[in-house]
């Protein structure tokens, strides 16, 4: 790929560091560097391609809808994540994403880590589904015990 600026894409890091586990707006990101949209995109999957950061998506009942909703972005290395609770939430999808891979790789499972929001603004940080059928919700809390509603929901 051709990238016209390194101290932009280093830029995109931090940015993406701050935000770790919250959903991923592409235009607030290209206005916050002052490049496009499309460049934005481009550039996180460059950062995929690196092993730097990867994309969880939202779950839905429609693959189209899940594609066109902000994914979330975490680091394969947390030592990028300053944010203590970011930092667990980061480790935990470290983890699930690597017994995604692992149960897809040897089992021949078709497992995807995604997560869930609704129009209401519910949300569980991790949703395991197999065949596009959720088989396990996972919320990462650093100091409450209590599940949220959400997770009931």
């Amino acid at each position: 790929e051709k990238v016209s600026s390194l101290k932009n894409i280093e830029r995109l890091v931090q940015l993406l560091s701050e935000r770790v586990g919250t959903g991923i707006s592409y235009a607030n990101l290209a206005r916050d560097l002052q490049v496009s949209p499309p460049t934005i995109k481009s550039w996180i999957q460059i950062l995929e391609d690196l092993y730097v950061v990867y994309t969880v998506r939202p779950y839905s009942q429609s693959f189209s809808k899940s594609i066109l909703r902000e994914p979330k972005i975490y680091f394969h290395d947390i030592g990028k994540v300053k944010d203590m609770g970011m930092r667990l939430e980061n480790l935990v999808a470290n983890h699930l994403y690597k017994k995604v891979f692992f149960l897809n790789d040897t089992l021949g499972l078709n497992y995807e880590l995604m997560y869930f929001r609704d129009k209401e603004q519910r949300e569980v940080d991790f949703v395991l589904t197999e065949d596009q059928l959720p088989v396990q919700i996972i919320e990462v809390k650093t100091s409450d015990d209590n599940p949220t509603r959400s997770l009931f929901y």
